[in-house]
């Protein structure tokens, strides 16, 4: 989770480069963190990657459905999308 963390604030500094660094670094070294998929969602997000954010986002939620934070994100996606009325 450390990683995740360092990785978001990398990410509201515009290290995007050193972000997904960290966020590379985690997901290989945790698959089962549902946290690494949120942010790994958001820097997809971030860089208009929607599918690859909305599918890291699902697997977010396959691992913990319990999580609201990746519904939000994924809804959000579908907002702007206009996917949902």
């Amino acid at each position: 989770i450390g990683y995740c963390l360092r990785a978001s604030a990398k990410m509201r500094l515009g290290k995007w480069a050193e972000a997904r660094a960290d966020i590379d670094l985690i997901a290989r070294a945790r698959p089962a963190t549902p946290e690494v998929y949120i942010v790994r969602g958001a820097w997809n997000q971030a860089h208009y990657r929607l599918h690859e954010a909305l599918d890291d986002y699902a697997k977010a939620i396959s691992l913990n459905p319990r999580l609201r934070e990746p519904y939000l994100r994924r809804s959000l996606i579908h907002y702007f999308q206009g996917k949902l009325n």
